[in-house]
């Protein structure tokens, strides 16, 4: 597996429900990371307020995601054929459809964690709590930021991949 064809991506969003949309998106590729806030078509949740720290206030003046560099860049990293790869990817994948970006292949590290959970042992499969139940040291990773979550989704993935790698023998 070639990691400069990995898109690891974080979205935080208005909310959960159907006419929900993004309001924050976060990537590393190609040894980049790239974040912006972006002023989305329907008001921040109260709910999502207390999660990501992102209220209407700070979006009243930014610019929508449709349109911006930040969904340009995107737009052709996803249309190259790049992976992407998500903890709970099926939301965040309908996020970004919302906005017009089609994922063809991605790796989702929440099934993962169930999958290679095979003893049972982890009580929970949020992103933070297997940073923590891990131990996984990631530096400047604040909880609920796009970025942050990127970053420790990096740091899984890659904990995962050794753990594959022991398992089924080298990459080849």
């Amino acid at each position: 597996m070639n990691k400069n064809q990995l898109l690891f991506l974080d979205t935080e969003t208005t909310g959960t429900g159907p006419e929900d949309r993004l309001c924050q998106v976060a990537y590393h590729f190609a040894s980049e990371e790239h974040e912006a806030i972006f002023k989305p078509p329907v008001p921040i949740s109260v709910d999502a307020m207390v999660v990501t720290h992102i209220t209407n206030r700070m979006v009243a003046d930014r610019e929508p995601f449709l349109g911006s560099p930040l969904c340009t860049h995107l737009l052709r990293i996803l249309a190259d054929g790049n992976i992407l790869v998500a903890h709970n990817a099926p939301f965040d994948i309908e996020m970004l459809r919302r906005e017009g970006l089609a994922v063809k292949q991605s790796i989702d590290t929440f099934r993962l964690a169930h999958h290679l959970d095979v003893s049972g042992t982890v009580p929970k499969y949020s992103l933070q709590y297997l940073r923590y139940f891990f131990d996984l040291e990631v530096d400047d990773a604040a909880a609920h930021s796009a970025l942050g979550d990127v970053r420790v989704l990096i740091a899984l993935f890659d904990r995962y991949l050794e753990e594959m790698l022991v398992t089924l023998g080298s990459e080849e």
